[in-house]
């Protein structure tokens, strides 16, 4: 399992073929819509395309304070979008 610590390993981690899984939304279990094992299939200078077997979703690169190695689970990271509605995204990269 590779670790990531910084936004910028993470844009050199994800390159197409790479496998991505997300773990948690919120703290909780993901919907069936965005669980499980997903493919980069494209990749932006700002974010890429997941494909988890029925359509693409899409993944922007989260800005450095945003960006953080899961303290629970050593190999994960969460991204957050703060705001009104704030979210919380936990990741995990396959090997």
């Amino acid at each position: 399992m590779q670790k990531v610590k910084t936004v910028a390993e993470l844009k050199r981690a994800l390159t197409v073929g790479r496998k991505i899984e997300m773990v948690k939304y919120n703290g909780g279990l993901p919907s069936e819509k965005i669980r499980g094992v997903g493919t980069v299939t494209k990749v932006q200078t700002n974010g890429v395309y997941i494909d988890r077997g029925h359509g693409n979703s899409y993944l922007d690169f989260p800005k450095a304070a945003n960006f953080t190695p899961s303290i629970e689970t050593p190999g994960n990271f969460e991204i957050s979008t703060p705001g009104n509605y704030p979210i919380t995204l936990e990741y995990r990269l396959i090997d």
